[in-house]
């Protein structure tokens, strides 16, 4: 069995704590593979590990690649700012469908860059 290794660089957030119960079934929609399936450049994307759901991301694709390839990425800070807004509505679209909790008041809710590797 082969396993192909992707990398991502994303600004956004850690979801993993606030996943519901729904989340599985509703990524399987259309709007869920919408936010699922488009994982390159410039895609808000949601991100659940595949192999086991140790984690599920939410986030702005900064840069991304695989084990083969994985060009130079300059990231220019006022970007990861300007798509803040942009990202935080999508996170506002997936509590309201009721596929994450309610966040926004949470302590640990961070909008931050995140960089990880996907094995599928």
């Amino acid at each position: 069995m082969s396993v192909d290794r992707n990398y991502y660089v994303i600004a956004g957030y850690d979801l993993t704590k606030f996943r519901m119960k729904n989340y599985e079934d509703w990524k399987w929609t259309d709007e869920g593979e919408q936010m699922t399936c488009y994982q390159r450049k410039g895609y808000i994307q949601l991100f659940d590990d595949p192999m086991n759901s140790s984690h599920l991301y939410l986030g702005y694709i900064l840069a991304n690649g695989d084990e083969y390839g994985f060009e130079t990425a300059k990231i220019n800070l006022d970007e990861v700012s300007r798509q803040e807004p942009y990202v935080c509505n999508k996170l506002k679209q997936l509590i309201d469908n009721n596929v994450i909790c309610d966040v926004f008041n949470s302590k640990d809710l961070k909008y931050e860059v995140i960089m990880f590797e996907e094995c599928t």
